[in-house]
């Protein structure tokens, strides 16, 4: 599929029916999981309301 296949699916919503819920929550869940470790390696320069905000 070409790439303006993909963002044409994306304007009608077409995607959700392809990509499998679990596939999507996965890759949710590992981006926010990512982002929480960078903050704790990072040294918790931002407060914890201040994360779930930008997030």
């Amino acid at each position: 599929m070409a790439i303006h296949d993909h963002l044409a699916a994306a304007d009608t919503g077409e995607w959700t029916e392809r990509v499998p819920h679990d596939v999507a929550a996965a890759f949710t869940a590992g981006a926010l999981i990512g982002v929480a470790v960078d903050w704790l390696q990072g040294g918790c320069s931002r407060t914890p309301a201040e994360m779930a905000e930008v997030t």
